[in-house]
């Protein structure tokens, strides 16, 4: 099954992933990029959050332009996102980054009514405290 989903939501077309965790709605993946190596061209599948765990210089294969990614820097990914040609490592440290792909899943069968309670349990009353003040 693992592999079955590795090869309908890939992320790169030359740079596999390593499947951290795979359950009903997302798919995380570490990629790690080694120096002078391209990521190929991005393949666009569900929406998706990158994370750069190690950050680096990735040159765009498409523009030539070079990006400093910080570690800890966050991206968003959707599937409206425009293709391009991938990135290619031109820093002097591999780069290490964290893929989350959210999975599709059915729409509810209807949405909850704006009646809903927000707790579906009582809550307690508020305890006070009395204390004299001498």
């Amino acid at each position: 099954m693992r592999q079955l989903l590795m090869t309908r939501y890939p992320i790169y077309s030359d740079l596999p992933g390593e499947p951290i965790l795979d359950n009903d709605r997302v798919l995380v993946q570490r990629l790690v990029l080694d120096c002078g190596r391209s990521t190929g061209r991005p393949v666009h599948g569900p929406d998706h959050l990158q994370v750069f765990i190690k950050g680096g210089v990735l040159r765009s294969n498409t523009s030539g332009r070079a990006t400093l990614w910080k570690d800890g820097r966050v991206v968003w990914h959707t599937t409206a996102d425009p293709a391009d040609k991938g990135s290619t490592n031109a820093g002097t440290a591999s780069v290490e980054m964290v893929w989350v792909m959210l999975k599709p899943v059915a729409a509810p069968a209807s949405p909850p009514s704006p009646n809903t309670p927000i707790w579906t349990t009582p809550m307690s009353p508020a305890k006070t405290c009395s204390r004299t003040i001498g």
